[in-house]
Parts: structure tokens; sequence; C-alpha cells
């Protein structure tokens, strides 16, 4: 009897179906319009916007929240957004912060860190993205 690398009969293993990607018609990963997300190029950024007084967050979405829906429209990826303004910065080393409005951001295709923090900008405040208006904090 022949068998395969591990010691099981080979036999045995023409029977396995691969259950990696899903094949599940409803899933979002299965679902053949659905591209597989490549290496992130980034996981979040912290903006500080001087004319507004505000950080802003944009954090890579993990492809959860692609409806099937945004899916059959051609959406691949997104990011979340949230913006904070600082309460009060106190000498003993609080920073207690107020979420001001947060949204999600959709995208066709997979972006690079800095078209993904223009895109929620513009959403986030309804204005054009002012490069000399935002200070890149943070990007991971």
């Amino acid at each position: 009897m022949e068998t395969c690398t591990i010691g099981i009969p080979c036999h045995f293993l023409t029977h396995l179906k691969p259950i990696f990607p899903p094949e599940e018609p409803e899933s979002p990963v299965g679902a053949p319009t659905h591209k597989r997300r490549p290496h992130t190029m980034f996981s979040a950024i912290l903006a500080w916007l001087k004319s507004k007084k505000t950080f802003l967050k944009v954090q890579s979405g993990t492809g959860d929240n692609l409806l099937k829906e945004d899916i059959r429209e051609g959406y691949v990826d997104y990011c979340l957004w949230s913006t904070f303004r600082p309460d009060c910065i106190d000498i003993d080393g609080e920073l207690d912060m107020i979420c001001l409005d947060s949204g999600m951001f959709l995208f066709k295709d997979y972006p690079d860190a800095m078209t993904a923090l223009r895109a929620c900008y513009t959403q986030a405040f309804d204005d054009a993205y002012d490069e000399s208006d935002v200070t890149v904090l943070l990007e991971e």
C-alpha cells in the first residue's frame, strides 16, 4: 500500500476537499467577485489637524465589514476613521479625549497610507485635503 510523506495511506487523502478558501457562496471571502487582500502596507495612521485642533485616526479594515452588496459593487477594502479632540491636557499626564465622529470609507482598490488618509480626511470634514494642515504623528 502506497503511503504519503506523513505515513497516511494515499487513498484516504484523495477524498479530502480543501477547506480554504471557504466555498460557501454567501461568504464574502468565498464569493467569486472577492479579491484576496494583499499584505497591508499600514495598519493605522494618527494625524494632527492644526486648523481643526483635532486628531484623525485612520485604521485599515480587516475585511469583516464588507457586505455582499459592497463586494458586488466592486469594493475590496475599507478604512475606519475617528476624530478626537483633547478635552484638556493636565499637568499630571492625563490626556482625556472626546470622540467627535467616526466612519468607514470603502475602496475599489487597495489604498496606501496617504490615499487612505486623504479619503478619510475628505469624508470626515467634507473638505478638500490640505497637506499643510496635516501632521502625521504615527504610521504603523
